[in-house]
């Protein structure tokens, strides 16, 4: 299996920066509560930085990433959870003039439509990817991967045959709509426990995508926020993780390797 890395004590060593988005617009919409909105200025100024510091972009799809990374230069992954129309409409024009690519998590039973999950938290309403904008970022190489059909507040709240629905009915919609594999699955609201890293495995995922704060498994591979802020709080931020990531890293080699 050509993934990310075969086992904790790879991924100790073959680590790279991936980032979380959700949402990028002209102008941050208000209100935000969980602050996934940041502004077409701030991104194209994260991009920036990240080009003028020798990255180059991968998606995380199954086979794009596989135990020669290390050899090859410096990475960084740039995700989207959610798959909201303006990832197309104002993400990837940018994306576009620094050459690089994103892998973005589409929750099945919306798209084309509003984003439902968020009604009642406080978030403003907002268009979802239409099937027609997924296939065209897929064929100019975006990785498109799964974040559920429905978004539920946790997986770790359902019952096993509704959460092998959740998994399993997602990638297939996925599949049928780009006609490719779709190997990679992003925890709603980075929620996860190891009966879900289990039913994500047997529901055929080489690759999962947690949050903040998760472990060196393949199947809670973390991510560092995006902050809305300019380059350089983006390269604070990757500054932090890189030294809690070999912090830890020292402190557990030869074991196995911790949840945080």
């Amino acid at each position: 299996m050509n993934v990310a890395v075969e086992s904790s004590s790879e991924a100790m060593t073959s680590w790279f920066p991936i980032l979380l988005y959700h949402r990028v617009l002209p102008t941050p919409t208000a209100p935000d509560p969980y602050r996934n909105c940041i502004s077409t200025a701030a991104f194209r100024s994260h991009l920036r930085w990240l080009q003028a510091h020798g990255y180059s972009s991968l998606p995380l799809t199954a086979g794009a990433v596989g135990p020669s990374l290390r050899r090859h230069g410096k990475h960084v992954a740039i995700t989207f959870d959610d798959g909201y129309e303006d990832n197309y409409v104002h993400a990837w024009p940018v994306l576009k003039e620094f050459g690089f690519t994103a892998s973005i998590f589409v929750v099945t039973n919306i798209i084309g439509g509003m984003n439902d999950f968020d009604a009642g938290l406080g978030g403003a309403p907002a268009r979802m990817l239409r099937p027609e904008q997924i296939c065209e970022l897929h064929a100019h190489g975006f990785g498109i991967g799964s974040h559920s059909c429905s978004h539920p507040p946790s997986l770790t709240e359902l019952g096993d045959t509704t959460l092998r629905e959740e998994l399993v009915r997602s990638r297939t919609v996925l599949e049928d709509l780009i006609q490719a594999p779709v190997n990679t699955f992003s925890y709603p609201r980075s929620r996860v426990d190891r009966r879900i890293e289990a039913a994500v495995k047997d529901a055929g995922y080489h690759l999962a995508l947690a949050g903040e704060g998760s472990s060196f498994s393949r199947y809670r591979m973390h991510r560092v926020f995006a902050p809305p802020g300019e380059g350089n709080a983006l390269a604070r931020q990757l500054r932090l993780r890189r030294l809690k990531r070999l912090i830890r890293v020292a402190l557990y080699r030869g074991g196995p390797a911790p949840h945080d």
